[in-house]
């Protein structure tokens, strides 16, 4: 039986076969290079305060204009992004709090304001000053102020 004017029942199912085939092909290609961070490179560090102490806890983000990731500082102020960085600038934030590893603000339960343990301009890329061009594996240390 032919369908339409130019293509048979079988040469459709042969057409859409391939056409799942490639489709499986790019999605695996895309997956292992985006979701595996293929051609990334780790970046970690540690958040400190000028006087050395470390940043006990918060996040640290970085931004590109076409990708962010960032990752959880630990009681000694180390940092570890959770994704591999493509090549590139990036700007870096930092947001820590002083009751709360959460990056809310305002105490949902007791409706206080969360003090902030780093100066307010961190949690801006525009404001923070912070900016790390990542060309292979790196290390980026962060010395933050506490808030004024």
């Amino acid at each position: 039986m032919r369908i339409g004017r130019n293509f048979s029942a079988k040469a459709l199912t042969k057409l859409f076969a391939m056409r799942n085939i490639l489709f499986l092909g790019v999605s695996l290609v895309v997956c292992v290079l985006g979701c595996s961070g293929g051609g990334g490179f780790p970046v970690s560090g540690k958040v400190t305060f000028q006087d050395g102490t470390p940043v006990p806890r918060g996040q640290v983000t970085f931004i590109s204009n076409t990708f962010s990731a960032g990752g959880n500082i630990t009681a000694d102020g180390a940092y570890t992004v959770t994704v591999k960085l493509p090549a590139g600038t990036y700007r870096v934030t930092v947001l820590a709090s002083g009751d709360s590893p959460s990056s809310a603000m305002v105490d949902v339960q007791d409706r206080k304001p969360i003090k902030p343990l780093v100066d307010m301009k961190f949690n801006n890329p525009d404001t923070s000053g912070l900016v790390c061009e990542v060309k292979g594996k790196t290390t980026f240390p962060i010395t933050v102020e506490p808030p004024k």
